[in-house]
Protein backbone atom coordinates (compact mmCIF):
# COMPACT_ATOMS: atom_id res chain seq x y z
CA UNK A 1 0.00 0.00 0.00
CA UNK A 2 1.07 3.51 -0.42
CA UNK A 3 0.25 6.86 1.74
CA UNK A 4 -0.05 8.70 -1.84
CA UNK A 5 -2.90 6.19 -2.92
CA UNK A 6 -4.37 5.87 0.31
CA UNK A 7 -4.77 9.45 0.81
CA UNK A 8 -6.58 10.03 -2.95
CA UNK A 9 -8.71 6.66 -1.70
CA UNK A 10 -9.92 8.07 1.62
CA UNK A 11 -10.36 11.80 -0.19
CA UNK A 12 -12.89 10.08 -2.45
CA UNK A 13 -14.70 7.67 -0.19
CA UNK A 14 -15.13 10.71 2.62
CA UNK A 15 -17.03 12.29 -0.23
CA UNK A 16 -19.08 9.65 -1.04
CA UNK A 17 -20.10 8.90 2.99
CA UNK A 18 -20.99 12.83 2.54
CA UNK A 19 -23.09 12.56 -0.54
CA UNK A 20 -25.20 9.45 1.38
CA UNK A 21 -25.75 10.87 4.27
CA UNK A 22 -26.77 14.74 3.29
CA UNK A 23 -27.11 14.56 -0.56
CA UNK A 24 -23.87 16.84 -0.96
CA UNK A 25 -20.22 16.91 -1.63
CA UNK A 26 -18.89 18.98 0.47
CA UNK A 27 -15.42 18.94 -0.60
CA UNK A 28 -15.93 19.45 -4.75
CA UNK A 29 -13.05 21.54 -5.70
CA UNK A 30 -10.43 19.28 -3.92
CA UNK A 31 -12.42 16.10 -5.53
CA UNK A 32 -12.37 17.51 -9.00
CA UNK A 33 -8.31 18.66 -8.48
CA UNK A 34 -7.79 14.98 -7.51
CA UNK A 35 -9.38 13.34 -10.53
CA UNK A 36 -8.45 15.94 -13.07
CA UNK A 37 -4.91 15.46 -11.82
CA UNK A 38 -5.38 11.73 -11.60
CA UNK A 39 -6.77 11.57 -15.36
CA UNK A 40 -5.59 14.06 -16.91
CA UNK A 41 -8.84 15.73 -18.22
CA UNK A 42 -10.19 19.30 -18.27
CA UNK A 43 -12.16 19.95 -15.54
CA UNK A 44 -12.59 23.55 -16.83
CA UNK A 45 -15.37 21.94 -19.32
CA UNK A 46 -18.43 22.66 -17.07
CA UNK A 47 -19.92 19.27 -18.71
CA UNK A 48 -16.35 17.42 -17.79
CA UNK A 49 -16.92 18.86 -13.98
CA UNK A 50 -20.60 18.16 -13.71
CA UNK A 51 -19.67 14.06 -14.74
CA UNK A 52 -17.04 13.62 -12.77
CA UNK A 53 -18.47 14.48 -9.55
CA UNK A 54 -21.34 11.97 -10.27
CA UNK A 55 -21.88 9.35 -7.85
CA UNK A 56 -21.46 6.09 -10.08
CA UNK A 57 -18.14 7.93 -11.49
CA UNK A 58 -16.81 8.88 -7.99
CA UNK A 59 -17.80 4.95 -6.69
CA UNK A 60 -15.83 3.67 -10.24
CA UNK A 61 -12.89 5.82 -9.34
CA UNK A 62 -13.04 4.43 -5.54
CA UNK A 63 -13.17 1.00 -6.80
CA UNK A 64 -10.04 1.64 -9.23
CA UNK A 65 -7.89 2.86 -5.98
CA UNK A 66 -8.98 0.03 -3.51
CA UNK A 67 -8.11 -2.36 -6.22
CA UNK A 68 -4.50 -1.13 -6.30
CA UNK A 69 -4.57 -0.22 -2.57
CA UNK A 70 -6.25 -2.72 -0.22
CA UNK A 71 -6.03 -5.94 -2.21
CA UNK A 72 -5.36 -8.06 0.94
CA UNK A 73 -8.62 -6.83 2.89
CA UNK A 74 -5.94 -5.77 5.52
CA UNK A 75 -7.18 -2.09 6.21
CA UNK A 76 -10.93 -4.42 7.91
CA UNK A 77 -13.05 -0.23 8.25
CA UNK A 78 -11.84 1.05 4.58
CA UNK A 79 -12.86 -2.34 3.29
CA UNK A 80 -16.11 -2.47 4.98
CA UNK A 81 -16.62 1.27 3.83
CA UNK A 82 -16.03 0.15 0.36
CA UNK A 83 -17.94 -2.60 0.29
CA UNK A 84 -21.28 -0.79 1.25
CA UNK A 85 -20.35 2.60 -0.84
CA UNK A 86 -18.42 0.87 -4.00
CA UNK A 87 -19.70 -2.41 -4.87
CA UNK A 88 -23.35 -2.05 -3.84
CA UNK A 89 -25.34 -2.60 -6.68
CA UNK A 90 -28.02 -0.13 -8.00
CA UNK A 91 -31.34 -0.30 -7.69
CA UNK A 92 -32.69 2.06 -10.09
CA UNK A 93 -36.01 0.67 -12.31
CA UNK A 94 -33.48 1.37 -15.36
CA UNK A 95 -30.20 1.43 -16.73
CA UNK A 96 -28.64 2.91 -19.88
CA UNK A 97 -26.58 -0.12 -21.16
CA UNK A 98 -23.83 0.60 -23.10
CA UNK A 99 -22.17 -2.01 -25.31
CA UNK A 100 -19.12 -1.93 -27.75
CA UNK A 101 -18.10 -4.05 -30.41
CA UNK A 102 -14.50 -5.47 -31.15
CA UNK A 103 -12.49 -4.31 -33.83
CA UNK A 104 -11.40 -8.18 -35.02
CA UNK A 105 -13.77 -10.26 -37.44
CA UNK A 106 -16.18 -7.29 -37.13
CA UNK A 107 -18.01 -4.80 -40.18
CA UNK A 108 -20.27 -2.49 -38.86
CA UNK A 109 -23.12 -0.89 -39.65
CA UNK A 110 -21.71 2.27 -40.83
CA UNK A 111 -24.49 5.08 -40.23
CA UNK A 112 -26.08 6.25 -36.98
CA UNK A 113 -29.86 5.01 -35.75
CA UNK A 114 -31.84 6.73 -33.09
CA UNK A 115 -34.96 5.21 -32.28
CA UNK A 116 -35.45 6.63 -28.65
CA UNK A 117 -35.41 3.97 -26.44
CA UNK A 118 -31.78 2.96 -27.91
CA UNK A 119 -29.22 4.54 -30.34
CA UNK A 120 -26.40 3.14 -32.22
CA UNK A 121 -23.49 5.38 -32.52
CA UNK A 122 -20.18 5.80 -33.52
CA UNK A 123 -17.85 7.77 -31.14
CA UNK A 124 -14.30 8.01 -31.75
CA UNK A 125 -14.30 5.37 -34.66
CA UNK A 126 -16.03 2.84 -32.48
CA UNK A 127 -19.52 1.29 -32.76
CA UNK A 128 -21.14 1.61 -29.52
CA UNK A 129 -25.07 0.38 -28.83
CA UNK A 130 -26.73 1.99 -25.97
CA UNK A 131 -30.56 0.76 -25.03
CA UNK A 132 -32.69 1.95 -21.99
CA UNK A 133 -33.02 -1.15 -20.25
CA UNK A 134 -36.12 -1.50 -17.17
CA UNK A 135 -34.58 -3.72 -14.27
CA UNK A 136 -37.09 -6.74 -15.59
CA UNK A 137 -34.95 -7.04 -18.42
CA UNK A 138 -31.70 -6.01 -17.63
CA UNK A 139 -30.83 -9.70 -15.76
CA UNK A 140 -34.06 -11.81 -17.52
CA UNK A 141 -30.65 -14.05 -18.83
CA UNK A 142 -27.53 -14.20 -18.46
CA UNK A 143 -24.90 -17.15 -20.48
CA UNK A 144 -21.58 -16.67 -19.65
CA UNK A 145 -20.36 -15.48 -22.83
CA UNK A 146 -20.43 -11.90 -24.65
CA UNK A 147 -23.21 -12.98 -26.74
CA UNK A 148 -24.80 -14.20 -23.57
CA UNK A 149 -25.34 -11.04 -22.26
CA UNK A 150 -27.40 -9.76 -24.78
CA UNK A 151 -30.87 -8.20 -23.76
CA UNK A 152 -34.16 -7.58 -25.39
CA UNK A 153 -33.75 -4.58 -26.59
CA UNK A 154 -30.01 -5.02 -28.18
CA UNK A 155 -31.15 -8.19 -29.90
CA UNK A 156 -33.82 -5.84 -31.60
CA UNK A 157 -31.52 -3.06 -32.59
CA UNK A 158 -28.70 -5.77 -33.85
CA UNK A 159 -31.82 -7.71 -35.60
CA UNK A 160 -32.55 -4.37 -37.35
CA UNK A 161 -29.28 -3.20 -38.14
CA UNK A 162 -28.17 -6.87 -39.60
CA UNK A 163 -31.18 -7.95 -41.81
CA UNK A 164 -32.18 -4.70 -43.00
CA UNK A 165 -29.36 -4.31 -46.30
CA UNK A 166 -30.31 -7.43 -48.79
CA UNK A 167 -27.59 -9.75 -49.82
CA UNK A 168 -27.08 -13.08 -51.64
CA UNK A 169 -23.87 -13.64 -50.21
CA UNK A 170 -23.37 -14.07 -46.26
CA UNK A 171 -23.69 -11.14 -44.05
CA UNK A 172 -23.13 -7.42 -44.77
CA UNK A 173 -22.52 -6.65 -41.23
CA UNK A 174 -20.96 -8.69 -38.36
CA UNK A 175 -21.21 -7.51 -35.09
CA UNK A 176 -18.15 -8.91 -32.71
CA UNK A 177 -19.97 -8.12 -29.51
CA UNK A 178 -17.67 -7.35 -26.69
CA UNK A 179 -17.68 -8.36 -23.04
CA UNK A 180 -17.30 -4.61 -22.06
CA UNK A 181 -20.44 -2.80 -21.55
CA UNK A 182 -21.72 0.01 -18.55
CA UNK A 183 -24.95 -0.05 -17.08
CA UNK A 184 -25.40 3.26 -16.34
CA UNK A 185 -27.74 5.07 -13.98
CA UNK A 186 -30.49 7.03 -15.63
CA UNK A 187 -29.31 10.59 -15.01
CA UNK A 188 -25.73 10.20 -15.60
CA UNK A 189 -26.78 10.11 -19.61
CA UNK A 190 -30.37 10.98 -20.17
CA UNK A 191 -30.16 13.56 -17.17
CA UNK A 192 -33.87 14.87 -17.53
CA UNK A 193 -34.31 12.89 -20.55
CA UNK A 194 -36.34 10.30 -21.20
CA UNK A 195 -34.75 9.69 -24.95
CA UNK A 196 -31.60 8.76 -25.99
CA UNK A 197 -30.84 11.45 -28.18
CA UNK A 198 -27.83 13.74 -29.59
CA UNK A 199 -27.29 15.21 -26.32
CA UNK A 200 -27.61 12.01 -24.20
CA UNK A 201 -25.04 10.77 -26.92
CA UNK A 202 -22.59 13.72 -26.33
CA UNK A 203 -22.88 12.85 -21.97
CA UNK A 204 -22.03 9.33 -22.87
CA UNK A 205 -18.84 10.55 -24.85
CA UNK A 206 -17.57 12.50 -21.96
CA UNK A 207 -18.70 9.21 -19.54
CA UNK A 208 -16.98 6.73 -21.91
CA UNK A 209 -13.36 8.62 -21.92
CA UNK A 210 -13.69 9.12 -18.00
CA UNK A 211 -14.27 5.57 -17.51
CA UNK A 212 -11.71 4.29 -19.71
CA UNK A 213 -9.11 6.42 -18.05
CA UNK A 214 -10.05 5.22 -14.67
CA UNK A 215 -9.26 1.65 -15.83
CA UNK A 216 -5.99 2.83 -17.00
CA UNK A 217 -5.01 4.36 -13.56
CA UNK A 218 -1.55 3.11 -13.14
CA UNK A 219 0.85 4.33 -9.92
CA UNK A 220 0.56 7.74 -9.73
CA UNK A 221 -2.29 8.78 -12.23
CA UNK A 222 -3.61 7.85 -15.78
CA UNK A 223 -1.31 5.87 -17.86
CA UNK A 224 -1.36 6.08 -21.91
CA UNK A 225 -0.86 3.11 -22.88
CA UNK A 226 1.16 2.33 -26.05
CA UNK A 227 -0.85 0.19 -28.23
CA UNK A 228 -1.23 -1.19 -31.98
CA UNK A 229 -4.91 0.35 -32.92
CA UNK A 230 -7.08 -2.22 -34.83
CA UNK A 231 -9.81 0.22 -36.36
CA UNK A 232 -13.08 -1.13 -37.03
CA UNK A 233 -14.16 -1.36 -40.61
CA UNK A 234 -17.80 0.33 -41.16
CA UNK A 235 -19.45 -0.33 -44.23
CA UNK A 236 -21.99 1.79 -45.66
CA UNK A 237 -23.05 0.95 -49.15
CA UNK A 238 -26.46 -0.06 -50.02
CA UNK A 239 -27.64 0.79 -46.87
CA UNK A 240 -31.03 2.22 -46.21
CA UNK A 241 -32.18 4.17 -43.01
CA UNK A 242 -35.80 3.92 -43.36
CA UNK A 243 -35.64 -0.08 -43.99
CA UNK A 244 -33.34 0.09 -41.12
CA UNK A 245 -36.02 1.81 -39.08
CA UNK A 246 -39.17 0.34 -40.46
CA UNK A 247 -37.72 -3.42 -39.00
CA UNK A 248 -36.47 -1.77 -35.76
CA UNK A 249 -40.51 0.06 -35.37
CA UNK A 250 -42.02 -3.82 -36.80
CA UNK A 251 -39.75 -6.15 -34.16
CA UNK A 252 -41.76 -6.68 -31.25
CA UNK A 253 -39.49 -7.03 -28.09
CA UNK A 254 -41.87 -9.59 -26.36
CA UNK A 255 -42.08 -11.88 -29.44
CA UNK A 256 -40.04 -14.52 -28.17
CA UNK A 257 -40.08 -16.59 -31.60
CA UNK A 258 -38.43 -13.49 -32.97
CA UNK A 259 -36.07 -12.53 -30.75
CA UNK A 260 -34.79 -15.84 -30.41
CA UNK A 261 -34.47 -16.66 -34.47
CA UNK A 262 -32.57 -12.80 -34.73
CA UNK A 263 -30.30 -13.96 -31.90
CA UNK A 264 -29.32 -17.19 -33.85
CA UNK A 265 -28.79 -15.89 -37.17
CA UNK A 266 -26.73 -12.66 -35.04
CA UNK A 267 -24.73 -14.96 -33.28
CA UNK A 268 -24.30 -17.65 -36.88
CA UNK A 269 -22.74 -14.12 -38.15
CA UNK A 270 -20.38 -13.68 -35.41
CA UNK A 271 -18.92 -17.58 -35.52
CA UNK A 272 -18.37 -17.32 -38.97
CA UNK A 273 -16.69 -14.24 -39.03
CA UNK A 274 -14.09 -15.67 -36.53
CA UNK A 275 -10.89 -16.30 -36.96
CA UNK A 276 -10.31 -18.87 -40.09
CA UNK A 277 -13.51 -20.17 -39.96
CA UNK A 278 -12.93 -22.24 -36.86
CA UNK A 279 -16.54 -21.91 -35.89
CA UNK A 280 -17.78 -22.84 -39.28
CA UNK A 281 -20.05 -25.81 -38.54
CA UNK A 282 -21.22 -24.19 -35.52
CA UNK A 283 -22.09 -21.46 -37.79
CA UNK A 284 -23.59 -23.11 -40.28
CA UNK A 285 -25.65 -24.93 -37.20
CA UNK A 286 -27.00 -21.77 -35.87
CA UNK A 287 -28.13 -20.67 -38.98
CA UNK A 288 -29.86 -23.35 -39.91
CA UNK A 289 -31.50 -23.37 -36.76
CA UNK A 290 -32.44 -19.83 -37.41
CA UNK A 291 -33.88 -20.56 -40.82
CA UNK A 292 -36.60 -23.01 -39.34
CA UNK A 293 -37.52 -19.92 -36.87
CA UNK A 294 -37.80 -17.71 -40.28
CA UNK A 295 -40.19 -20.23 -41.96
CA UNK A 296 -42.29 -20.13 -38.75
CA UNK A 297 -42.53 -16.79 -38.76
CA UNK A 298 -43.32 -16.43 -42.26
CA UNK A 299 -46.09 -19.40 -42.02
CA UNK A 300 -47.65 -17.13 -38.57
CA UNK A 301 -47.52 -13.78 -40.65
CA UNK A 302 -49.28 -15.36 -43.98
CA UNK A 303 -51.73 -17.79 -42.16
CA UNK A 304 -52.51 -16.23 -38.42
CA UNK A 305 -52.25 -19.47 -37.08
CA UNK A 306 -49.95 -20.95 -34.47
CA UNK A 307 -49.89 -24.63 -35.95
CA UNK A 308 -47.20 -24.85 -37.92
CA UNK A 309 -46.76 -26.23 -41.62
CA UNK A 310 -43.88 -26.52 -44.21
CA UNK A 311 -45.53 -27.09 -47.67
CA UNK A 312 -47.79 -24.02 -47.92
CA UNK A 313 -45.02 -21.87 -46.25
CA UNK A 314 -42.55 -22.92 -48.92
CA UNK A 315 -45.04 -22.27 -51.55
CA UNK A 316 -45.67 -18.80 -50.31
CA UNK A 317 -42.28 -18.27 -49.92
CA UNK A 318 -41.56 -19.26 -54.05
CA UNK A 319 -45.03 -17.11 -54.84
CA UNK A 320 -42.90 -14.38 -53.10
CA UNK A 321 -39.87 -14.52 -54.28
CA UNK A 322 -39.74 -15.63 -57.92
CA UNK A 323 -36.73 -14.01 -58.61
CA UNK A 324 -34.98 -16.46 -55.94
CA UNK A 325 -36.38 -19.82 -58.05
CA UNK A 326 -34.05 -21.40 -55.89
CA UNK A 327 -35.19 -20.87 -52.17
CA UNK A 328 -37.56 -23.81 -51.87
CA UNK A 329 -34.84 -26.38 -53.11
CA UNK A 330 -32.74 -24.53 -50.58
CA UNK A 331 -34.88 -24.68 -47.70
CA UNK A 332 -34.93 -28.62 -48.46
CA UNK A 333 -31.26 -28.47 -48.91
CA UNK A 334 -30.47 -26.97 -45.40
CA UNK A 335 -33.01 -29.17 -44.01
CA UNK A 336 -30.87 -31.95 -44.91
CA UNK A 337 -27.93 -30.68 -43.82
CA UNK A 338 -28.88 -29.43 -40.41
CA UNK A 339 -30.14 -32.99 -39.59
CA UNK A 340 -26.24 -34.18 -40.51
CA UNK A 341 -25.04 -31.55 -37.99
CA UNK A 342 -27.56 -32.28 -35.27
CA UNK A 343 -27.86 -36.25 -35.45
CA UNK A 344 -24.42 -38.26 -35.31
CA UNK A 345 -26.63 -41.10 -37.12
CA UNK A 346 -28.60 -39.55 -39.39
CA UNK A 347 -31.48 -41.10 -40.93
CA UNK A 348 -28.91 -44.80 -40.53
CA UNK A 349 -26.29 -43.02 -42.36
CA UNK A 350 -23.06 -42.01 -40.05
CA UNK A 351 -20.92 -39.86 -41.31
CA UNK A 352 -18.34 -37.97 -38.81
CA UNK A 353 -18.08 -35.01 -40.77
CA UNK A 354 -21.11 -32.80 -42.21
CA UNK A 355 -21.37 -32.98 -46.12
CA UNK A 356 -21.34 -28.66 -45.91
CA UNK A 357 -19.41 -25.98 -48.03
CA UNK A 358 -18.94 -23.01 -47.69
CA UNK A 359 -21.98 -21.66 -50.07
CA UNK A 360 -24.28 -23.10 -47.80
CA UNK A 361 -23.68 -20.79 -45.41
CA UNK A 362 -23.40 -17.49 -47.59
CA UNK A 363 -26.53 -18.40 -49.80
CA UNK A 364 -28.71 -19.43 -47.27
CA UNK A 365 -27.43 -16.32 -44.48
CA UNK A 366 -28.75 -14.33 -47.59
CA UNK A 367 -31.86 -16.04 -47.98
CA UNK A 368 -32.65 -15.92 -44.01
CA UNK A 369 -32.49 -11.95 -44.15
CA UNK A 370 -34.67 -12.07 -46.96
CA UNK A 371 -37.14 -14.07 -44.99
CA UNK A 372 -36.79 -12.32 -41.70
CA UNK A 373 -37.65 -8.99 -42.87
CA UNK A 374 -40.57 -10.07 -44.73
CA UNK A 375 -41.24 -11.85 -41.64
CA UNK A 376 -41.13 -8.68 -39.31
CA UNK A 377 -42.29 -5.99 -42.07
CA UNK A 378 -44.34 -7.65 -44.52
CA UNK A 379 -42.08 -6.14 -46.84
CA UNK A 380 -39.16 -7.88 -49.19
CA UNK A 381 -36.16 -6.25 -49.62
CA UNK A 382 -34.77 -5.64 -53.19
CA UNK A 383 -32.82 -7.63 -55.20
CA UNK A 384 -29.24 -7.09 -55.14
CA UNK A 385 -25.96 -7.59 -56.28
CA UNK A 386 -24.15 -7.67 -52.97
Amino acid sequence: MTSFKLDRLDTVLSALQDLSLTGEIANQELIRSQIEDALQMPTDDPLVAELILHPYVLKEYAQSLAERTTPDKADTERNALIKNLVWKRTDDERVVRARKFQSEGGVYYGMPLHTGAGAYAIINDEPVLLTILPRELRDELFIMTALGSLSRPEVRMLAALSFSTPSDHGPVFTFQVSEQFYDLPPGLVLQDRSDLDIKALNRFQIVDRILTRIRMLDFWGFESVSQVFSPHRFRTREIMPRRTERLYRCFDIEDQLALRTAFLLIKAATLWSHGERTFGEDACANLFFGLEGCLRLVYRRMSHGNTFELKPTTAHIARLFPQMPGYPWMLEDAYAKRIQIVHPEARGQIGWLPNIYADDFYENYGMAIDLFYYATTGDTLPVTDL
